[in-house]
């Protein structure tokens, strides 16, 4: 898949969300999310970490669910995520580079 880093994704009920960071772990591919406002300007402080699946060759995109695949996969990407939870402008200069 290609990526999808520093881009907005709008998942299904019309939620947008900022794509922080991404990973492979285990053939299947995650996105570490936070989501922005309607007006796509500001995020929020609600994070959310999504997988996507190849089933019968069409692509699915889904929430992880299973707290050890979870806990691999934010062990896998925290290196990445930990500066800009941190330090919360980095991700709204990047954001606003988008506009």
């Amino acid at each position: 898949m290609k990526s999808l880093l520093f881009k907005i994704l709008e998942l299904v009920g019309g939620t947008k969300w900022f794509v922080i960071a991404e990973t492979t772990y285990n053939d299947m591919d995650y996105k570490y999310l936070i989501k922005v406002t309607d007006d796509e300007e500001d995020f929020t402080d609600e994070f959310n970490l999504i997988k996507f699946m190849i089933i019968d060759e069409k692509e699915y995109v889904g929430p992880v669910t299973d707290d050890k695949e979870r806990e691999a996969v934010m062990l896998k990407i925290m290196p990445e995520i930990k500066p800009l939870i941190d330090n919360k402008t980095k991700i709204l200069e990047k954001l606003q580079k988008l506009q």
